[in-house]
């Protein structure tokens, strides 16, 4: 198996059949940084987006969704998902995975990562997709994200990239930092804090309760 691909820039079209292939892997930007893609169905895929990152044992990728629909769709459950409507695409959930995912995919801690695409490149590739695609940042574990297309091409991957509706050869200022919630002991608690604080989480989970929506 090759751990790179010819450089180019892509369709959605195109990027639907590289989905498609057992060891497809794109790159496109997602919330100001350039992320590796396949589809979280296809081991190959998903340990390709592994060796290329150099990722070890116990690390997770995310699965991400266009809508809460679609993870119904991907039978995901867990009482987190009530904090997407609030807080998507801001939050990353990391909840059980769930059946049928590939190994490497949670790299056997039995978790994943899932959250919502609500613009740009990967929400236009999600609607045609039809289901979940797994993501991880194009750097190498430990290397700072890729912000820009020359960030990208430093780190030599070479891979078939999907460009979004906006210019996205021109640096994002806008990187959003992105908090990473679980659940233990029926309480929401922050593994990774971004721009949604573990204030924040906690309020809206007591509200809800509350509500007796969960």
């Amino acid at each position: 198996m090759t751990t790179a691909l010819h450089s180019s820039s892509i369709t959605i079209s195109e990027a639907l059949e590289q989905l498609r292939t057992p060891d497809g892997v794109i790159c496109f930007k997602l919330n100001g940084r350039y992320v590796l893609s396949c589809n979280p169905y296809h081991q190959e895929a998903v340990q390709r987006i592994n060796q290329l990152k150099g990722r070890q044992l116990g690390r997770p990728l995310v699965m991400v969704f266009e809508d809460l629909k679609s993870i119904e769709r991907a039978e995901i459950h867990s009482p987190l998902l009530h904090l997407l409507p609030r807080f998507a695409p801001l939050v990353t959930l990391s909840i059980p995975a769930p059946v049928g995912i590939s190994r490497a995919a949670h790299q056997g801690t039995g978790m994943l990562g899932v959250g919502l695409v609500d613009q740009g490149a990967g929400r236009a590739l999600l609607s045609e997709w039809g289901g979940p695609l797994l993501v991880s940042s194009a750097n190498p574990t430990g290397a700072p994200s890729p912000r820009t297309l020359s960030d990208l091409a430093g780190y030599g991957f070479n891979l078939p990239l999907l460009s979004g509706p906006e210019g996205e050869a021109q640096r994002d200022e806008s990187l959003a930092k992105v908090t990473v919630v679980t659940l233990a002991s029926s309480q929401v608690k922050v593994l990774s804090e971004g721009q949604v604080t573990e204030r924040e989480l906690r309020d809206e989970w007591s509200r809800l309760v509350n509500l007796g929506l969960i």
